[in-house]
């Protein structure tokens, strides 16, 4: 009775320590999935995959993440949407250049921000980390930075180590735009320690290859050398490994490195392979035109104006002009006027002049267009804040609650007094229950053993008992008549058909061999001596989707003795001189082909009932029935117009 008591009273402690916890929880909490070993493989798995995929090829970035999200959504679909909106959002502002898409999420992901009642700083700081994104995305720099400073303030207090990483990445990025490369060198350091850990490798090479371009114009000279040295160790990684999808960010980045140091071979060698990956990768990145832009300047400062000229056409018809980012179009109408300004072209000059302050005056009006989000976005979040703290008001008042639920609790515990004797004498009666089934289960191994041991004696008797019989007549007929040799041959071969017998039953008894790699090598091995002896030649070909699977040992020994019978007969009556067998499996679908360049049959069979028997009898009306019985279909058929004999098996391999 006080082991009762003292259970209740540890139930009601811990009901009113939930209740509690969930009316007091905070931003200090980190929202974080935990994944089963198994799918955290798997998630691992894919993430590699979407990072390798997500700078190619949208569309496959997009369903991985979709894939990603099932799985999370049966641990926590509020941390899975989040998870999901953000990534989606980060795809299509930073890398597919599709802002209108990347607003849609950002949008929705605030929405489950408000209307689930969103707490944890972690998953708050992944809807700022998005709407600066965003921002990012519509190269309106100020507000990003100013959202992904807020996303670090969150994600500082919750301790999401990764997320805080994938911040500090985006801000040093900004400020490496805004020529700040102090503060881009400091925020990038956190990533960069992560990528020298060598976990993902095309993550890891990106990483390492875009710190150079953070930090190549710092002032600090120890910066820009740790910025050469994370190039170097991102170049030695590609050589190792190969990984295509890591070319634009790399060698375009070392197209800058080798003319900073005045090797021009090969800043053009890695620049023009930059274009050729990114010209095959269209509309995902902008480095075909920031890669040409590079070779143009390279010729500008060399003030070899034609060559230039020819390299700028060249971008022009291999670029989209029209899709490029304002700081392309900055970058492509400064190149043009510079180019017809040294070649003295002045209405040339005077026309991307013209083009060049139309675009400051986009500039101008999307810094009027900021403002306005800002605004905007300031009113979605004040809000946001109210209606989080209405909720959390609302929260508070659940506590008036407690009092109910303990008298609910207590009531329990009287009630819980008889439900425990009721439990006691029912588990009492499914002890029974089961003690009772584990008698009957034993019965029923006991039978499956003594089946097995009648069909084992059944068979050494049928195969054994026959040829051991002969082998004592063949020797009898020896002692009467000594000095005939054809006896002595007919003991030899009893004695090899015996052996073959035994190897034939010990084969089939091992556990070992339940798979459909030991029953295509056994078919095959007594084939090909089979064949053999009777100067036939032998041509095998398998595929298998996975050789390791477990065939039954019934089912293996009928397929066995079908091909055996089917080989015999060949021999005896095929006349033939060249023997194929095809084995394909393809999930549990078993496939065995035979066919012989032999006389044919005189007809082809359509009932297995009709089918005359064999020799050894084990005929082949019996492979039918047989095979059949194993829900197979066996098919005879001419191989060819001249003769020939081809037989098609296919089952279904069944449970073990």
């Amino acid at each position: 009775m006080n082991t009762i008591i003292r259970t209740s009273v540890y139930f009601v402690a811990l009901v009113l320590a939930a209740l509690w916890i969930s009316c007091t929880s905070d931003v200090t909490k980190p929202a974080i999935i935990r994944l089963s070993p198994a799918d955290q493989a798997y998630r691992d798995s894919i993430n590699a995959i979407y990072f390798d995929v997500s700078y190619s090829n949208t569309d496959s970035a997009r369903k991985l993440a979709s894939l990603l999200r099932k799985m999370n959504d049966r641990y926590d679909p509020v941390i899975s949407a989040v998870e999901y909106y953000n990534g989606l959002g980060f795809l299509y502002a930073r890398i597919a250049r599709n802002t209108d898409s990347a607003r849609i999420y950002k949008d929705s992901l605030w929405y489950i921000i408000k209307h689930e009642n969103v707490k944890a700083g972690n998953l708050i700081a992944e809807a700022f980390f998005c709407t600066g994104t965003y921002f990012h995305g519509r190269e309106m720099y100020d507000s990003a930075i100013q959202n992904n400073l807020k996303a670090l303030e969150y994600v500082k207090k919750s301790n999401d180590d990764f997320l805080e990483r994938n911040i500090q990445s985006s801000l040093s990025e900004l400020y490496a735009m805004r020529e700040d490369y102090s503060k881009a060198a400091f925020y990038y350091e956190p990533k960069i320690r992560s990528a020298l850990m060598f976990k993902m490798p095309v993550r890891d090479i990106i990483v390492l290859s875009n710190a150079y371009a953070r930090t190549f114009n710092a002032d600090n000279d120890s910066v820009r050398n740790i910025g050469q040295t994370c190039l170097m160790a991102a170049k030695h990684l590609y050589d190792s490994l190969q990984i295509e999808s890591t070319i634009p960010q790399l060698f375009n980045n070392l197209g800058v490195y080798y003319f900073a140091i005045n090797k021009p071979d090969s800043a053009f060698y890695y620049l023009y392979r930059c274009i050729d990956y990114s010209l095959k990768h269209s509309g995902e990145t902008n480095m075909t035109e920031l890669a040409y832009g590079k070779i143009v300047n390279y010729y500008l400062k060399k003030k070899e104006y034609a060559a230039a000229l020819k390299i700028f056409e060249e971008m022009e018809r291999n670029t989209d002009t029209a899709r490029y980012s304002l700081n392309s179009k900055f970058l492509y109408y400064d190149l043009a006027y510079k180019i017809q300004l040294g070649m003295g072209n002045q209405a040339a000059m005077l026309g991307a002049l013209q083009h060049y302050t139309e675009i400051l005056k986009q500039v101008n009006s999307n810094v009027q267009n900021d403002r306005l989000l800002k605004y905007e976005e300031q009113m979605k979040q004040l809000a946001n804040d109210n209606f989080i703290k209405a909720k959390e008001y609302e929260a508070k008042n659940q506590r008036y609650y407690v009092i109910f639920v303990t008298i609910i609790a207590i009531m329990t515990f009287a009630g819980s007094i008889y439900i425990f004797f009721y439990w006691k004498k029912k588990r009492l009666l499914e002890k029974m229950y089961w003690k009772q089934l584990d008698k009957r289960r034993e019965f029923e191994h006991r039978n499956q053993l003594l089946e097995e041991r009648t069909r084992i004696s059944r068979e050494m008797h049928d195969d054994l008992g026959t040829t051991l019989t002969s082998t004592l007549m063949a020797v009898e007929m020896i002692e009467m008549f000594p000095g005939q040799k054809e006896h002595l041959n007919m003991v030899r071969n009893t004695a090899n058909n015996l052996h073959q017998q035994v190897n034939e039953i010990i084969w089939n008894l091992n556990t070992s061999n339940d798979n459909i790699c030991s029953l295509n090598n056994y078919m095959i091995s007594f084939a090909r001596k089979f064949l053999a002896q009777a100067n036939i030649s032998l041509k095998s070909e398998e595929r298998l989707d996975d050789e390791h699977k477990t065939i039954p040992s019934f089912q293996r020994r009928m397929i066995y003795l079908s091909f055996k019978e089917l080989i015999n007969n060949i021999v005896k009556h095929a006349h033939a001189t060249e023997v194929k067998v095809y084995i394909e499996t393809k999930g549990n679908n078993y496939h065995l082909n035979i066919e012989d360049n032999g006389v044919g049959m005189d007809t082809l069979p359509e009932d297995p009932e009709d089918i005359p028997y064999g020799s050894s009898g084990y005929g082949l009306g019996n492979i039918s029935r047989n095979i059949s019985r194993l829900f197979g279909t066996v098919r005879w058929r001419r191989a060819n117009a001249s003769g020939g004999t081809r037989v098609d098996i296919d089952m279904n391999i069944l449970v073990a």
